[in-house]
């Protein structure tokens, strides 16, 4: 798959929007505020998810030609 780093970067700033929307999501559902550990989870869990599954779906176009 030749992916060039403009389509690349779209697909990880989508991977990354889809994880800033989990997060709000989270805590607008939330009854109380997280203090602490809990808001670290909550704010990094689902943009590393999202971050790494993408990076494996579909790697970075390093040596492919456009």
């Amino acid at each position: 798959m030749n992916l060039n780093w403009g389509e690349w970067l779209k697909g990880l700033a989508s991977a990354c929007a889809s994880a800033i929307v989990t997060i709000l999501l989270v805590l607008i559902a939330l009854p109380t505020p997280p203090h602490g550990w809990q808001l670290f989870v909550i704010a990094i869990g689902p943009f590393a998810v999202n971050f790494f599954s993408y990076i494996k779906q579909s790697p970075p176009p390093i040596g492919t030609k456009p």
